[in-house]
């Protein structure tokens, strides 16, 4: 992983996610492509395109592409400090606490260009010298963060068709450049409501289909999920480790409200372990509902100190039986995770603080 150095002249075709199963179905955040981030508000899809600009800045013998990085900003919430934290959690070492680790961390950051656009017009001023930006500084990313924010700004009613011409535009200068420049883009998106999600009845049975679940439906409607060539879409698990006071997997008691105890499958209440940060305790998901590489796919994580990344072997072990997140494959990659080199897993899972991350 971070720490597994990596041929510094080979040129890699895609900015990895460092989540070894979506990395596995993906190959990363591929050049040449669109890759949209949807969810709702605090599951992390701005942690992990903070992610994916730390990669991309980072040395190439660490598996990065060590090149520049634009973020288009709608939301005003890109964070230095941010990047900068995990950088130094994931590649402690490179980026220590010394006069060498803050130059390269200075070094990383200045290859990251935020532009601000608070406004529909200030996007539009954003986008128009995008392409030539992107050229000149020879990036590697595009970072979109959110594509959705400023959609409706400046239309009032009856301006549906103006709005959407406006994003045909928008969706057809960033697959221009990322295709014609080799650029890959990376573009979150918020969701605006529910759909039903259907799944086969079992063989035998009088019923064809019977609704399973809700999903949730990215904004921006159909026009844009056509633009984008892979997306995912981020959520919390309705299912969460069952984790007691003397350890993990331990009988958890009853009780709590606050934001260290997480409900079981059955709607009880799982107190967590006070040795865990309750960010790093709450398991989340990334499912990959939209990819040329791979079919629909889902990969479990967590949120700590270094951003994105597997969660511990002991959070999947925990899970009530039968819950899709603890499936064979999600187990495998988590175990993988666990034999990755000491100091950058100590890192991955530093407490962050009671109350969590997302974004």
């Amino acid at each position: 992983m971070w720490q597994q150095q990596q041929d510094e002249n080979a040129t890699p075709a895609a900015i990895p996610t460092l989540l070894r199963q979506l990395d596995a179905s993906l190959g990363g955040i591929r050049k040449a492509c669109i890759t949209e981030i949807c969810g709702p508000a605090g599951v992390g899809k701005s942690t992990l395109a903070s992610c994916a600009a730390v990669q991309c800045a980072s040395p190439r013998r660490f598996g990065g592409l060590d090149s520049p990085v634009i973020v288009i900003d709608t939301e005003l919430k890109f964070s230095a400090e941010r990047l900068a934290e995990i950088a130094l959690s994931r590649l402690p070492t490179y980026f220590g606490d010394s006069v060498a680790g803050r130059d390269r961390i200075r070094n990383m950051l200045g290859k990251v260009t935020v532009l601000q656009a608070r406004t529909a017009k200030d996007l539009d001023a954003r986008m128009r010298n995008l392409e030539d930006g992107a050229a000149r500084t020879g990036a590697g990313l595009i970072i979109f963060d959110s594509v959705a924010a400023l959609a409706r700004d400046g239309f009032g009613a009856g301006t549906a068709f103006a709005r959407v011409a406006r994003l045909n535009r928008h969706a057809a200068q960033l697959k221009r450049i990322a295709e014609s420049l080799g650029i890959a883009v990376l573009v979150t998106n918020q969701v605006s409501g529910r759909a039903p999600r259907i799944q086969p009845a079992g063989r035998g049975s009088a019923a064809a289909e019977r609704p399973a679940s809700t999903w949730v439906l990215p904004a921006l409607g159909v026009v844009w999920t056509h633009a984008v060539n892979v997306r995912v879409l981020m959520d919390v698990s309705p299912v969460q480790p069952k984790l007691g006071w003397d350890g993990f997997g331990a009988d958890s008691r009853g009780g709590g409200g606050d934001s260290s105890t997480y409900a079981d499958s059955n709607g009880g209440a799982g107190v967590a372990d006070p040795t865990l940060a309750s960010s790093e305790a709450v398991l989340r998901r990334i499912h990959v509902v939209k990819s040329p590489a791979c079919g629909p796919v889902v990969v479990p994580y967590v949120i700590t100190d270094a951003g994105i990344v597997d969660p511990p072997v002991e959070l999947i072990a925990a899970l009530p039986p039968g819950s899709d997140i603890g499936s064979r494959e999600g187990r495998q990659s988590s175990s993988s995770s666990s034999s990755t080199s000491g100091d950058a897993l100590a890192r991955a899972r530093a407490p962050v603080g009671v109350g969590g991350r997302g974004g």
